[in-house]
Order: C-alpha cells, then structure tokens, then sequence
C-alpha cells in the first residue's frame, strides 16, 4: 500500500469526450446542463433458468426495457419477475437477472443475506445523457484503488447519499459524485456507476448513473431520471464487466427500501463494453465532477464519507474484500480544494472513509 498524492502547479487536466484537454477553473454554475432522454425502443423477457429471450411475458421471466438515444443504442433496465427473492434464487438466475452474486465468505454472505431480505425491484426508470461527466485518474479522486492483476471483472462498495453544504472554496454551485469502477487508474479506459449530488443553494439534486469511457469517447453521466435514493441513504453500488455476454452491468441498491435498480449496457454511438475495459484496476472514488464545457463543480464540503463492504471480483473467483490486493490510496489534491483518505487508513475489511479537508 502507498499513498498516491497528485500536486499540479499548472492549471489542471480535465477529461472531457475521453481526451485531456485544459479545463477553465470555474464552475459551471449558469451552465445550460441539458440533458438528452432516452427511448423506449422495445421490451423482451429473459428467462432466468436459461438466459433465454423471449418477446411475451412468463412467470420466470425478467422484464427487459431497452432503450436509446441514438440508432444502433442498447442500454436496459432489468426488472425481475413479481415474487422473485434473491435469497431462494440459485446463482444463474442471479446472474441472468444482474442480480449482486451471493458471497462465499461468511461475513459477506452474511451482509448481502440482509441487503437482498429487503430485495424489491425499482419501477420503471428513464434514462438521460447529460453533459457532465467523470474523469480517470487526475487530481479530482479520493479514495481507494486496487492493482496488481489484470482481471478485475466486478466492484462493489456502499456509500450514503451526501447532505450538501455550500462550500467557502467559491461562490458557485457545489457537487460531488461517489461511484466505483473498473479501469480509468494507469489506464483511459473506465466503466463506473455512482451517484452524484448538486445544490444551486436551494434545493439539492441527487442521480444515480452509469458512465463509460476511452481515450476517444465518452458516454458522459448517463442519469437515472427517477432513481428511488434520498439524501442520507446508504446505497450499494455495483459494476460488473461480463466478458462472456460482451455487456456491462450496474446496480443501484437502497438499504433504505431495498430497491434495487438494474441496467445492463450493450452498445452505445457504435461502442461495446470491451472497448471501454480494462481490468488492471478497480477502485471506490469520490469526486469533484465535471460539468458543461469541462468546467468544474465546486467540491461540496461533504464532510466525512464512509465506504464499506467494499469488494471486488477477478475473473471466475469469488468475492474479496480490497484489502486482499495491492492498493493505493488517493487523496485528492485538486486546483482549490482538498480530500483524502481518513486518516490514510483502510480497515483489515476494506472499510475506509473519505474526508473533505480545505479550500486549497
């Protein structure tokens, strides 16, 4: 373990359309953050026991609902079928469903047991292409990163919905964004989900979302426009690359009301999950945002952010805790503000928590 700390004495590198390129140090406050909705292109059902598709519904069948922005787009919400239980549920249809996979580590087990006994699937969501994004490794990170292999096919971790307060960095409309992801540290390419907060000092937005990115191209946040998450929920996020299907799979989950929220991505603008790939890294983040025209948010004073249940899978093994690979820890050192690692510590269980520290 190191620490990775990041000081840029010239005006810093933000990433926007997959490319570095100078970012002004502002914030995007009077910004016209449009965003593009998706839609609904058609509807099928997967079969849990096989991973079959079929265009009429069935009792053990998944609602699939496709969606779009562009010809040739293929993002889904997973919807399982009314009285399914993850806790009776075998690992295939876990699988087939997008559905966390059941630990074989007792105290893992024991977790995802009471996570999944409050298992109720999320209505119908929308989706929309919004002008922000996220960045790979740069001076915007906090947190915690594992390397060492180059087969990380799956993170998760938990993290609670932040309450926003003005941060005195500037007079601007602050945001965070916490999220895990495969990739994007040592490497351009990144796939991630989150959540992110913004306030314009009156009243406080909170999206999930799903990104992916290259060095040529960037999906930017793609929003869950009604996602079921408040401020001061605890939520699980989850990011798996399924190299078999060739599909990316997210998951949102609420320990507040047990919704859960699936999105399966197959293509996107001509783009397949492998080209987006990369399992030399996988990491817990949270992170001051990018907005219209690669402008900055203020980082929110988010206080202390506590991450647990932090996991990660390689390729065909089991789930284990971060600490069972080599890690990083990155403190964020950005144009004008700071954050990092509590205390620079990680627990023997992968629990870490991050820290807004000053105006730089």
């Amino acid at each position: 373990m190191r620490n990775v700390v990041i000081v840029l004495v010239t005006p810093w590198l933000s990433l926007a359309g997959g490319v570095l390129s100078p970012a002004p140090l502002a914030t995007p406050d009077a910004a016209p953050d449009t965003c593009t909705v998706a839609h609904l292109t058609h509807v099928d059902y997967i079969d849990g026991e096989t991973g079959q598709t079929f265009q009429e519904p069935g009792p053990a069948r998944a609602q699939v609902r496709h969606m779009a922005i562009r010809d040739g787009d293929d993002f889904a919400q997973v919807i399982p079928p009314d009285g399914f239980d993850p806790l009776r549920a075998d690992d295939t249809e876990l699988l087939n469903f997008g559905i966390s996979p059941r630990p074989t580590d007792q105290s893992m087990l024991a977790d995802w047991t009471e996570t999944m006994g409050r298992f109720k699937a999320a209505p119908p969501i929308s989706m929309c292409e919004s002008q922000k994004s996220h960045s790979v490794h740069l001076s915007n990170w906090a947190g915690v990163a594992v390397t060492g292999v180059s087969d990380y096919r799956r993170v998760a971790g938990s993290a609670r919905i932040p309450h926003i307060t003005r941060t005195s960095c500037g007079s601007g409309s602050p945001g965070e964004s916490r999220w895990v992801g495969i990739g994007g540290y040592g490497t351009s390419r990144l796939i991630q989900n989150g959540a992110s907060s913004y306030s314009n000092g009156t009243y406080q937005v909170m999206q999930g979302w799903w990104e992916m990115l290259n060095s040529g191209y960037d999906t930017h946040e793609m929003d869950l426009v009604n996602n079921p998450y408040n401020e001061g929920d605890l939520v699980r996020f989850d990011t798996y690359y399924n190299s078999a299907t060739n599909k990316a799979i997210f998951n949102w989950t609420s320990s507040a009301t047990g919704e859960v929220a699936t999105v399966t991505f197959t293509s996107i603008d001509g783009h397949t999950a492998d080209q987006f790939y990369d399992g030399r890294a996988a990491e817990w983040i949270d992170e001051r945002p990018t907005g219209w025209l690669g402008q900055l948010y203020w980082l929110e004073n988010f206080g202390t952010a506590g991450w647990g249940s932090n996991r990660v899978y390689r390729a065909g093994q089991p789930a284990t805790y971060l600490t069972a690979h080599p890690y990083d820890i990155i403190d964020m050192y950005s144009s004008h503000e700071l954050a990092g690692v509590a205390g620079a510590k990680v627990a023997a269980n992968g629990d870490f928590s991050d820290k807004w520290l000053a105006c730089n």
